[in-house]
């Protein structure tokens, strides 16, 4: 299976990520499971730093007792896991824009080089390193991705 580009419609604008857990397991089956609208692919906090693998976060309007509306769920050596996924939310993250398209491709975490057509992006929550266009900033809010400025 090649990976594919996941869209997601902010406003005038369009923010793409190539998502890599999408090869491993099924977000629509996962989405069912937990009644839950996947958001996209980004870092989670660890104990002391993001962690550098992808974190498929979803929300879902009922909260978890023990947690937030944000579920992350992850691979690691090999084994499904699912963690609270709020820290994505707690970040602003940054992307790279394609003035003429209003395509903003982001990178979810450090090493995570991402392309498309002419946009390069690299870094993740901790560093930020693209192309050469406009940078631009977005939260993830209420289960939706929203545009914030320019940067």
């Amino acid at each position: 299976m090649s990976t594919q580009y996941h869209k997601i419609k902010s406003g005038d604008y369009t923010i793409i990520h190539k998502d890599r857990n999408q090869e491993i397991f099924d977000i629509a089956r996962a989405e069912k499971a937990f009644k839950a609208k996947y958001v996209g692919e980004f870092s989670i906090k660890g104990k002391t730093d993001w962690v550098n693998f992808p974190v498929s976060i979803f929300y879902t309007k009922k909260p978890h007792p023990k947690g937030s509306n944000y579920l992350g769920i992850y691979t690691k050596d090999g084994a499904l896991s699912v963690t609270d996924g709020i820290s994505a939310t707690d970040h602003t993250w940054i992307g790279v824009l394609d003035e003429e398209t209003k395509t903003i491709l982001y990178s979810a975490y450090r090493h995570d080089y991402q392309t498309y057509k002419d946009l390069t992006a690299d870094g993740g929550a901790e560093y930020t390193i693209g192309s050469m266009h406009s940078a631009v900033s977005f939260q993830i809010e209420d289960g939706k991705i929203k545009y914030i400025e320019r940067l």
